[in-house]
């Protein structure tokens, strides 16, 4: 508990020896605040994306079309199986994979809501 004492007095000593560091400790925080909202953003934007379409209804064309118009996701490729496009994801070709089932639209007709896959 000495130790803490004595090394919680001398940075006091240096702070008010040095006319730098009261000044820095006062305009760093403000400088962050007023600088960090236009630098720092967690809006994600440009992700990859793969579309295993395995009902090939009107409906699951028009949640493609929905996520190529999107500003955040790139459609990247429509493969025919999970498979393939597992392998776009290990090679660093994509980011994500939606896979939509093959009752897709049956489901979203009858219930109003249907599932989908993510990877």
């Amino acid at each position: 508990m000495k130790t803490l004492k004595f090394l919680i007095e001398k940075e006091f000593k240096q702070m008010f020896r040095n006319p730098l560091i009261p000044k820095m400790i006062v305009m760093y925080p403000i400088m962050v605040l007023l600088l960090f909202p236009w630098a720092v953003s967690f809006e994600i934007k440009n992700i990859r994306i793969d579309v295993v379409d395995h009902s090939k209804s009107t409906y699951s064309r028009r949640l493609t079309d929905k996520i190529e118009a999107s500003r955040y996701f790139i459609l990247n490729d429509t493969p025919p199986d999970y498979r393939t496009a597992m392998l776009n994801m290990e090679h660093g070709e994509t980011d994500m994979i939606l896979e939509i089932p093959s009752s897709f639209d049956v489901d979203l007709v009858k219930n109003k809501a249907s599932g989908v896959g993510m990877a």
